[in-house]
């Protein structure tokens, strides 16, 4: 079906559209996807059967009423009509140079704006900064962002196509220079004034502010390096070690994180003290095993191109004997516990874990030693009970007193428990 009468396909022989498809049906239902219609998980599998790079154009999709989603595309981005934008997308998609060699779609970059990341496009972590229009390259390690200082209006985006075409853009350093190529020049005076069509983006958010226990940060600027001097045990992984996270006898474990993002702050906390958890183990543990972190602010993961990051803090597990898809994510209690026996499970290369593996060998000490004075007082005080034949009441008297004032009530307790049959302190196994 098409939306006017420019955009009709030529034929194409059957037997053609029979080889390169495999059966009619796959053929139409393919090449029956509006030149430029929205993009989502329903339809997604459906533009990757074309088998070409996709222009995705990421919209804040609030005000958009889908059920007239054919005919018009509500709302506002950046200060700019929606429709505006997918029509700007829309001249550029009936090129004939680009309808067969790149497919057009646009996207709900408020659900999608950890995706847009993998893209090289940061929208904030609720698409603050919307819009934004990128390449969806298909290619490991190529990455075609459109620059957000300019406008999105259809030449400068007609001639992004066709440099990422002629393999001008492979990242985002390429980017920056066709940006540069293609701001224009002040005058004389200095003044400029700005195209309507340049979108007023949100500066972006402050990373949150710092609280020990609570909201942290990595790195030698982080209150705990500056105020406790302790040693971070998370290793950094970017475009220049990710071979680190790929060698074939090392489980990597890769926390995915943003420094303006407040969720991963709070999860920094635990994440740092799985790492330390795991330095307490030793060579026999750490030899094999990589705990590390991908910082997202300013940076696209490295790791793989089928690798998609719906949203952050994301924590992966690349075993020993597997670096590729399907990719194995945390699901669970952000607790330094259950991450680490996550961990142990999903490894290649195992490894056992100490009983109560969150706390360091001093604290598992003070641990046991407290639960056995909290057993010893328990029976004590049922010892007592009993031999003083007090009452219930009066044993909560007592139990009372030992709260407010623990070292005399327990020299007392003490004194009554020795001294009956089965006194003597008491040990709990582990």
């Amino acid at each position: 079906r098409a939306e006017d009468a420019s955009e009709v396909s030529s034929s194409i022989p059957l037997d053609v559209a029979l080889d390169d498809w495999g059966s009619l049906a796959d053929w139409i239902d393919v090449h029956s996807l509006p030149l430029v219609g929205e993009v989502t998980g329903t339809n997604f599998a459906r533009y990757e059967k074309l088998r070409r790079p996709m222009v995705l154009l990421f919209l804040d999709l609030a005000a958009h009423d889908r059920t007239n989603a054919t005919v018009h595309v509500g709302g506002v981005s950046g200060g700019l009509y929606n429709q505006d934008l997918v029509d700007e997308l829309r001249a550029v998609a009936k090129d004939g140079s680009f309808r067969t060699r790149l497919a057009f779609g646009y996207v709900d970059g408020t659900l999608h704006s950890d995706r847009a990341r993998s893209l090289g496009l940061f929208l904030g972590d609720k698409g603050q900064r919307l819009p934004g229009l990128a390449v969806n390259t298909n290619e490991p390690g190529v990455l075609a962002p459109y620059p957000e200082t300019l406008p999105l209006d259809r030449t400068r985006i007609a001639a992004f196509c066709a440099a990422y075409l002629s393999k001008k853009v492979r990242g985002t350093k390429d980017a920056e220079r066709f940006a540069l190529a293609h701001t224009p020049k002040k005058p004389l005076d200095g003044t400029l004034d700005q195209d309507p069509r340049l979108p007023r983006r949100k500066d972006r958010a402050a990373p949150p502010k710092e609280e020990m226990g609570v909201s942290e940060q990595f790195g030698a600027q982080s209150i705990r390096v500056t105020q406790k001097r302790e040693t971070e045990h998370v290793a950094v992984i970017d475009a220049s070690n990710v071979s680190l996270a790929l060698r074939d006898d090392v489980d990597a474990v890769i926390l995915f994180h943003a420094k303006d993002c407040a969720t991963c702050a709070n999860l920094a906390v635990y994440y740092k003290k799985v790492a330390e958890r795991f330095a307490d183990l030793g060579p026999a543990v750490t030899d094999s095993l990589l705990i590390a972190r991908i910082d997202v602010t300013d940076a696209t993961p490295p790791i793989h191109s089928a690798l998609n990051i719906d949203q952050l803090p994301a924590i992966l597990v690349l075993p020993a004997d597997r670096k590729a898809p399907p990719f194995t994510w945390y699901s669970g209690v952000s607790k330094v516990q259950p991450m680490m026996r996550w961990i142990r499970d999903a490894a290649s290369i195992k490894f056992d874990l100490p009983e109560l593996c969150h706390l360091s060998p001093a604290e598992r000490d003070l641990y046991k030693e407290q639960v056995r004075e909290r057993e010893w007082l328990r029976r004590g005080f049922e010892t007592v009970k009993q031999n003083l034949g007090m009452s219930d009441e009066d044993a909560a008297k007592l139990a009372a007193g030992h709260s407010t004032n623990k070292q005399k009530a327990g020299h007392k307790m003490r004194e009554q428990f020795d001294s009956t049959p089965d006194g003597g302190g008491f040990v709990m196994e582990f």
